[in-house]
């Protein structure tokens, strides 16, 4: 499907690289699936460039009543914290233990 699109942006003077980049680009944001869906509907539509695949994408989420992607830029240093949600069973405890104190 990919080698698909591609080639038809290729042969209608499309800059390979530039393609491929803001094809990663939109694979990031709105995952596989979604990208794979576009591409196809892209390539039915004769369409095949980024931005008409973009367009796609922007379509199919708004029709799922969905809010855009945002994209959050992690500092290398930060990638390999990872935090551990805490247990909020303890504030059902307090809650209990006020509770009873003002009967």
């Amino acid at each position: 499907m990919i080698d698909a699109l591609l080639a038809q942006a290729v042969a209608r003077g499309h800059v390979l690289k530039t393609t491929i980049n803001l094809l990663i680009e939109c694979l990031d944001a709105y995952g596989q699936s979604e990208l794979h869906h576009a591409i196809e509907e892209a390539i039915q539509n004769k369409s095949p460039h980024p931005e008409g695949v973009r367009q796609i994408l922007t379509r199919r989420r708004e029709q799922r009543q969905q809010p855009p992607p945002l994209r959050i830029a992690i500092p290398e240093k930060a990638r390999h914290y990872s935090v551990k949600p805490a247990n909020l069973s303890d504030y059902d405890d307090i809650q209990t233990a006020e509770e009873n104190d003002h009967e």
